[in-house]
């Protein structure tokens, strides 16, 4: 098969069916990315040819693999037929041999946008991948998606990251979203339905107007349809790509040799680290630092960060609050950034022997024994609480009571509480006055940023027996870290 010259691995334009061995390279490679072994893989089929020849592909690839397969359908019950086509998709599917579960919003129907559909679905689908293990999701992208949202934030006067569109491997809220047909066009996808001889569901919201991306569609159909064009943008895209990657690597040296992180997940710099960083880059490394404490899923907006990169080039101390940050610059030369109480998430049921992540910065483990727990933000209550019952309790150096509220607690049924953060490493295994159920627990601070993660190395707060066996937990902040400076 021609190649389009963006890599190697990625196939040119064509309207033949899918390679199903370049399919199984391709999604080989990005399945390396992920941080935890791949035992099974959810596939989000909406029915359309896109996500059914993805599933046609991705059913034979698991069964070579040995990895277990279902295929994810969720019904945002914004169209009274949906649950008709996700019914006839199963049984599309079963007859292959391939597993299927329907999902459905646990409320009313979202807004009918695609933004606010798109949010809801992935909600599901992170919350399906929770109880099946973590499991990695496919989703169908392909290089017309990619190319109509590059087109679609160019007009928006994006920034260099935009240009680049989906990636082939990304993290949502905590979820391996992988995404395997960027490299094949929409004719493809449909020819590899005919080939199986697989009939699928027309969606008529892909021909409502009133949808910016149906919109951006039909203005610029000569732009689409222009295969000259269409390639020049995506090697563009995948040439900054490159650049993004080679920047992240910087990033994440200046983070291990500058950067001092709490066990809370917050952290300090002095001003003078970013002095050598040109003015492009360090708006996207404070943005990066931003969502890492602020558990932001988009980046935060340009004129937000701008704003900061200005005030910290002046040596004067200030206090701003960005994207559920709290900026401080100090006398001293350091800038610190704290979680924002206020904008903290609000509480999340932690389940035995499912993971759950709070704030979309920490992810929470339990023994298939552990009772039911609530995390949450602590509160001022709840501090008062924690100071009231042990007036020992250290505190955190530099923290105010008001940034200590918005930590990370957790509750059982019976209200008593555990804040991880301020356990000391050796003398708090097995105090009387704990809640028996922290042996049970294992806490990671694990930021939405992939390389702010991997400076982190070893995130974890607590870890304790999570196979369900007796044991006592031990403490592991990571005070070796980066550097060893842990503030």
């Amino acid at each position: 098969m021609q190649r389009l010259g963006l890599s190697p691995d990625i196939p040119a334009f064509s309207d033949q069916a899918v390679d199903p061995f370049w399919f199984a390279d391709s999604l080989d490679r990005l399945l390396e990315r992920c941080e935890r072994p791949v035992r099974h893989i959810g596939v989000a089929v909406s029915g359309g040819s896109d996500s059914m020849a993805l599933a046609l592909l991705a059913g034979p690839w698991a069964k070579r693999r040995g990895v277990m397969l279902t295929a994810v359908t969720f019904d945002h019950r914004m169209r009274p037929e949906a649950a008709g086509e996700a019914r006839q998709v199963a049984a599309w599917l079963r007859e292959r041999g391939i597993d299927h579960e329907t999902l459905t919003p646990p409320g009313p129907p979202p807004k009918r946008t695609q933004a606010a559909a798109r949010d809801l679905r992935y909600r599901a689908l992170s919350r399906w991948s929770r109880v099946h293990g973590m499991a990695p999701i496919l989703t169908a992208h392909h290089a017309d998606d990619r190319l109509e949202t590059l087109v679609m934030r160019l007009e928006a006067g994006t920034g260099v990251d935009g240009v680049v569109g989906p990636r082939g491997y990304t993290r949502l809220d905590g979820l391996d979203v992988v995404r395997p047909l960027l490299g094949v066009t929409k004719a493809a996808l449909m020819a590899t339905c005919r080939t199986h001889d697989q009939p699928w569901v027309e969606d008529p919201s892909n021909d409502d107007g009133s949808f910016t991306r149906v919109r951006i569609r039909k203005e610029r159909a000569d732009l689409l349809d222009s295969t000259m064009t269409a390639q020049r943008l995506l090697r563009l895209a995948s040439a900054v790509e490159g650049l993004s990657t080679v920047t992240d690597r910087f990033s994440e040296r200046w983070f291990r040799d500058h950067v001092r992180v709490s066990a809370a997940g917050d952290l300090s710099f002095t001003r003078g680290a970013l002095a050598h960083w040109p003015a492009a880059l360090r708006g996207r490394l404070l943005n990066d630092l931003l969502r890492t404490v602020g558990g932001g899923v988009h980046p935060v907006p340009a004129r937000a960060v701008d704003r900061l990169s200005a005030a910290m080039e002046v040596a004067e101390p200030f206090r701003q609050t960005v994207g559920g940050v709290i900026i401080t610059s100090e006398r001293t030369g350091v800038i610190r950034f704290d979680r924002e109480p206020a904008a903290v998430a609000g509480p999340v049921p932690v389940l035995p022997g499912v993971a759950a992540r709070w704030d979309n910065r920490f992810e929470i483990l339990t023994a298939p024994d552990c009772p039911p727990l609530l995390a949450a933000s602590v509160g001022a209550a709840g501090w008062r609480r924690v100071k009231r019952l042990n007036p020992r309790h250290p505190r955190i150096p530099g923290l105010s009571d008001s940034l200590v509220a918005g930590m990370l607690c957790l509750y059982d049924l019976d209200g008593r509480l555990a804040v991880p953060h301020f356990l000391d490493q050796t003398k708090d295994v097995g105090r009387a006055d704990l809640p028996p159920w922290l042996s049970s627990v294992r806490i990671t601070f694990s930021p939405v940023v992939d390389w702010c993660r991997r400076a982190w190395q070893d995130g974890a707060l607590w870890r304790g027996n999570i196979v369900g066996s007796p044991g006592v937990g031990h403490l592991s902040m990571p005070r070796d870290r980066l550097s060893g400076r842990v503030a």
